[in-house]
């Protein structure tokens, strides 16, 4: 079992938040709790079980972690571009500062449906802990050699109207990150557009095979992935964590 920081979620927060991975169900979890206390003296601890280890999520909960999301593994193909030749827009890749600005506010806005938004402890700190924490993982995917950023543009005022972020994995795979669109455009089906033009994009960039993770609470995205996109569901997880005082 192991403990590492999380870089971002801990700047956020402004205490050092871990990430908890390899957790053994079997293990003693009362003395890997007491080694990474003593350590890193966390704010708080997160951690991912696959779905079905009910054990391990119970002995879990035994120590005090709390549910706070379900999250979805999906995987798709590219097989052939989607058609989006009647639509009035144009994706490039975010290459300078000023080009990512207008990325970065909507990063720190659309998100609502995130284990951050909606934790009622972290939502009772009054700020947008979920929008901040969003605008810096668009940044670092803006700096990672291994990472891109795209955005939506509008062919009629040239303004942004989304984004999307992905990792390239090589040999034709990549992991989608983030994506999103300007709060007045949603439920107008630009979510949907501004995947099928980030999918053409990683296509044209030779990936033909892709995964991603979603929150099982994001109904409309689920939905949209299911019907549009040609996504299947390959692993299901339950995160939890526990905040010290």
């Amino acid at each position: 079992m192991k403990a590492q920081p999380n870089e971002i979620d801990s700047a956020v927060l402004g205490r050092i938040v871990l990430d908890l991975t390899e957790i053994d169900g079997e293990g003693d979890i009362a003395e890997f709790e007491a080694d990474y206390r003593r350590e890193h003296d966390p704010y708080c601890a997160v951690t991912k079980v696959p779905a079905e280890e009910l054990a391990t999520v119970h002995k879990l909960e035994d120590h005090g972690f709390r549910f706070v999301e379900f999250q979805m593994r999906l995987t798709g193909s590219l097989p052939q571009a989607f058609d989006v030749s009647h639509y009035p827009y144009r994706i490039e890749r975010v290459i300078s500062e000023a080009q990512l600005e207008p990325v970065l506010d909507i990063a720190t806005t659309t998100f609502d449906r995130d284990r951050f938004s909606m934790d009622p402890i972290l939502r009772a700190a009054g700020r947008n802990i979920s929008g901040e924490r969003y605008r810096r993982y668009v940044l670092k995917s803006f700096q990672a050699a291994d990472e891109c950023v795209y955005r939506l543009v509008s062919d009629f005022s040239a303004e942004t109207v989304g984004f999307s972020t992905h990792r390239h994995l090589g040999e034709g795979e990549a992991t989608l990150l983030l994506g999103g669109v300007r709060n007045d455009l949603k439920h107008s089906g630009m979510g949907g557009v501004n995947d099928y033009f980030a999918l053409n994009e990683l296509r044209r960039e030779g990936v033909r095979r892709f995964s991603g993770h979603i929150s099982g609470v994001n109904y409309p995205i689920i939905n949209l992935n299911m019907r549009t996109l040609r996504v299947r569901v390959v692993a299901c997880y339950v995160v939890l964590r526990k905040i010290y005082g």
